[in-house]
């Protein structure tokens, strides 16, 4: 993998501009819904009903299936200065991370489902310093518990599902022999809980880390995904109720041309997708964040450049039987969804 300064550029832009790390790993949530028990959000065989973005400190929710310039159904205003994530539950909860405006330190807060307005968190999981940043990317697994990248050190944080104030992670997934060095991004789990965690190995190709349901500590991933395509890059990730695997992928051109690629359960290696969604009929353009509700629609969240220069945040919804080079069955954007960072959430 070619080591993009455009990555890192644009991961360090976002920093400085939202004092987070909003847009580096954190500009996705993928995992955040997967379209079965293990993550949250519609029951299985459901379509979604709404997306969730995050917008500078605040939580917008539209209607899935929306089309056009559109408006918020509601707001959640929290009390963080940038989000970083964004999760649902099976329960529609809603998990946000970021920075607290007053002190400035990392958290997760936990809302509760309809949550809109100046509502507050039912629980708050202080984030430990170091790390310096809250986390990039979340998921929240069947039974409740919650999975957060910690970007700083390269590690995955486990808590239970009743985690409050300075918890200790009843997991911590860190270490040598996970492989997760140095940029780690998305999260997903499966229906049997084996943790999905993009990697972007410096010189080497990016990858999809595969720990089983019980790994902690030091432990080696029990396998990985290549892609073939040495200057390709994958961006978000997603799993569905049947265990496919859907990723975002940066082909590695410029315009930031992306795809969608699916793997089938237990794929391995470098191995060929089961299907890919590309081409100029899709509009995908500087695509990241990926979510799948539990009817099998993907939902892609990704920033195209319109012809006067500014990037605007669409969401684009392809149908379950999409492929190939086919357009969304249906786009949104909205004047009130305007943050750098991309980070996405179904239920």
């Amino acid at each position: 993998m070619r080591l993009t300064p455009r990555h890192l550029f644009s991961c360090l832009a976002a920093a400085l501009a939202s004092a987070t790390m909003v847009g580096c790993g954190g500009a996705s949530n993928p995992g955040a819904y997967n379209g079965s028990s293990t993550s949250g959000g519609a029951l299985t065989g459901s379509p979604a009903s709404s997306v969730y973005v995050a917008q500078n400190g605040s939580i917008l929710q539209f209607a899935a299936g929306a089309n056009g310039s559109v408006t918020p159904i509601t707001t959640l205003t929290t009390d963080l200065a940038g989000i970083a994530a964004l999760a649902t539950d099976s329960s529609g909860r809603i998990y946000v991370a970021g920075d607290l405006l007053t002190s400035g330190s990392p958290v997760i807060e936990v809302y509760a489902a309809g949550a809109s307005g100046a509502a507050t968190p039912t629980r708050t999981i202080d984030f430990p310093l170091p790390p310096s940043y809250p986390p990039t990317a979340m998921t929240v697994d069947s039974s409740g518990s919650l999975y957060a990248i910690n970007v700083y050190d390269d590690e995955v944080f486990v808590y239970s599902s009743t985690a409050s104030g300075a918890a200790t992670p009843s997991r911590l997934i860190s270490g040598a022999l996970t492989q997760l060095n140095p940029f780690i991004r998305g999260l997903a789990v499966d229906s049997s809980g084996n943790l999905y965690v993009i990697t972007w190995p410096l010189f080497a190709a990016t990858a999809i880390e595969v720990f089983s349901s019980n790994a902690t500590g030091n432990v080696a991933p029990i396998r990985a995904i290549t892609t073939a395509n040495p200057n390709a890059v994958f961006e978000g990730e997603a799993i569905d109720a049947n265990g496919n695997l859907y990723l975002t992928l940066d082909l590695g051109v410029t315009p930031y041309t992306n795809s969608i690629v699916e793997y089938a359960p237990g794929a391995s290696g470098a191995a060929t997708p089961m299907r890919t969604i590309s081409g100029t009929a899709t509009g995908l353009v500087n695509a990241i964040a990926i979510s799948v509700d539990g009817a099998g629609n993907i939902f892609v969240a990704h920033s195209p450049q319109t012809t006067s220069g500014p990037y605007v945040n669409t969401l684009d919804e392809f149908a379950a039987s999409a492929t190939g080079n086919v357009a969304p069955i249906s786009s949104f954007t909205s004047t009130s969804w305007t943050s750098a960072g991309v980070t996405i959430a179904l239920h």
